[in-house]
């Protein structure tokens, strides 16, 4: 069973609004164990240039985060 796309938009609407830098980017979506993990990637601006930015989200079978994490 698939994620559903109204489910993954809701996931990405939060993602964007904790993550700024994300906005636009679209994410790799895997099942894993009984849930989803979505990966975002995305580069942002810092005062020494840019970095690579990576947020994770792991999800339950029906769309809800259980955790959402982040490279620095």
């Amino acid at each position: 069973m698939a994620i559903d796309s109204s489910t993954v938009e809701k996931i990405n609407q939060r993602v964007y609004r904790e993550y700024p830098e994300m906005r636009g980017a679209r994410p790799s979506i895997t099942p894993s164990g009984k849930g989803y993990t979505l990966v975002y990637k995305a580069t942002a601006q810092t005062p020494a240039g840019p970095i690579a930015r990576v947020v994770r989200v792991v999800t339950d079978e029906r769309g809800k985060v259980n955790r959402l994490s982040t490279s620095k």
